[in-house]
């Protein structure tokens, strides 16, 4: 259903930015709970607590988007998916490093988003040993096989997947004062099967790339504005080019 923005939301869009900042707050790193996360924000905000920066705006990533830091109906934590007693510490004294990192960045009088990538890596990075993503596991036909990567990605042309993903945006919407969200696409592609392959539903691989991070972006701006206070803002960000989606070469099956 068409929407229209308020003029606090325009005003908010409008605002002037000198320096965006696009970081990540934390991972699948152990050393992250090792510290008191005093001593975390500490650590993080240190290039501006310390030096002088046009810096305006805060966008901060929570990891590669399967499973949270934060108390979540929707995501596993931290504690379910990495073999380490610091995030499992975190979530039986009810530490939220979101809600944390967000209050902080308000104490400094910059703007906060809440950076998410949209189809991030299974392992962060394998820094740790880490369960399967059950959901994945539950849909295999969720997933994009590539020939170089172990497990899949989320096939976004399947409702199952978009429903899922705008079910987590919603959350964080609902339950944090953020100024807005940045939807990652471009962490990572592909987000939709080879032209021709029977699953993507347009033929042209060119115009199905660019519809899913558009059309549903739509979709996401609906459903995170009525989660919402006035002003709350979502990002996109795509890569420049269609070739982003996969081509499979000589030999992929």
């Amino acid at each position: 259903m068409p929407f229209k923005l308020s003029a606090q939301h325009l005003a908010a869009v409008n605002r002037r930015r000198r320096v965006v900042v696009n970081r990540d707050a934390i991972h699948g790193d152990p050393t992250f709970t090792d510290p008191d996360i005093r001593d975390l924000v500490d650590y993080k905000f240190d290039f501006i607590d310390h030096f002088r920066t046009h810096i305006d705006s805060l966008w901060w990533n929570w990891g590669e988007g399967h499973q949270a830091p934060y108390p979540s109906k929707i995501l596993p934590h931290y504690a379910e998916t990495y073999d380490h007693p610091g995030y499992q510490r975190w979530l039986d004294e009810g530490i939220d490093p979101v809600r944390i990192f967000l209050e902080e960045t308000r104490k400094r009088r910059l703007e906060a988003f809440f950076a998410y990538r949209i189809n991030g890596g299974d392992n962060d990075l394998h820094l740790l040993p880490t369960r399967q993503i059950s959901l994945k596991e539950s849909h295999p036909d969720w997933l994009i096989h590539l020939p170089w990567r172990d497990s899949g990605m989320w096939n976004f042309a399947v409702q199952g997947v978009r429903d899922y993903k705008l079910s987590i945006l919603r959350e964080v919407a609902e339950n944090y004062d953020f100024d807005g969200i940045d939807i990652d696409f471009a962490r990572a592609p592909p987000v939709l099967p080879p032209a021709g392959s029977g699953n993507c539903a347009t033929t042209s691989r060119s115009s199905c790339a660019s519809s899913v991070p558009c059309c549903w972006s739509s979709s996401a701006s609906a459903t995170v504005h009525s989660s919402c206070r006035p002003g709350f803002r979502k990002r996109l960000r795509a890569p420049t080019s269609t070739a982003w989606t996969w081509k499979p070469g000589p030999g992929s099956k």
